[in-house]
């Protein structure tokens, strides 16, 4: 899909954080919605895999625990 269309599920997900990281700076409440097209099946034994991530990617947690206190979790 991305080779078609140029288009990357990371880009949407960085501009949806950015969007709620500027509304909570100004005190805004709202929704983001965002549509991916993707079932994330083919993941499963990569991304979904927290041993995979960690060899392959690196330790995470960081970006993880940043994310949910920007959501407010």
């Amino acid at each position: 899909m991305a080779a078609r269309s140029a288009h990357r599920t990371g880009t949407n997900m960085w501009g949806a954080l950015q969007l709620a990281a500027q509304m909570r700076a100004e005190g805004k409440t709202g929704s983001i919605v965002t549509l991916l097209c993707d079932s994330g099946e083919r993941y499963l034994d990569t991304y979904y895999n927290p041993q995979w991530v960690t060899a392959n990617i690196g330790d995470v947690m960081p970006w993880h625990q940043q994310i949910q206190q920007l959501i407010g979790q």
